[in-house]
């Protein structure tokens, strides 16, 4: 389901931030942080390029505290679910 955000993701400053620190695309590292949450994402994108870039989320790894700073952060634009599909204890996941 769109783990992207339908591209929304890709123009949110925060997230970029954090790519920059981490020196990948946003959606590399929206995607790295989907993966590390547990959930197996499947983005969508027709340019080969992007195909690659999509799959290279194996070689850096999100420290505990930038993943617990997004984890915890009001969505905006990146719902990271499913509307139709609840992730059990969605809440904060520093308190887990």
């Amino acid at each position: 389901w769109s783990p992207l955000g339908r591209a929304d993701v890709l123009n949110e400053p925060f997230f970029k931030r954090y790519a920059d620190k981490y020196n990948v695309s946003v959606a590399q590292f929206g995607l790295r942080f989907l993966y590390q949450m547990g959930i197996i994402p499947l983005p969508k994108s027709s340019s080969p390029d992007r195909q690659k870039q999509n799959l290279d989320i194996f070689d850096f790894e999100i420290s505990e505290d930038d993943y617990y700073m997004i984890a915890c952060m009001v969505p905006t634009c990146w719902q990271r679910e499913h509307p139709d599909f609840v992730i059990p204890n969605r809440g904060c996941l520093r308190e887990q």
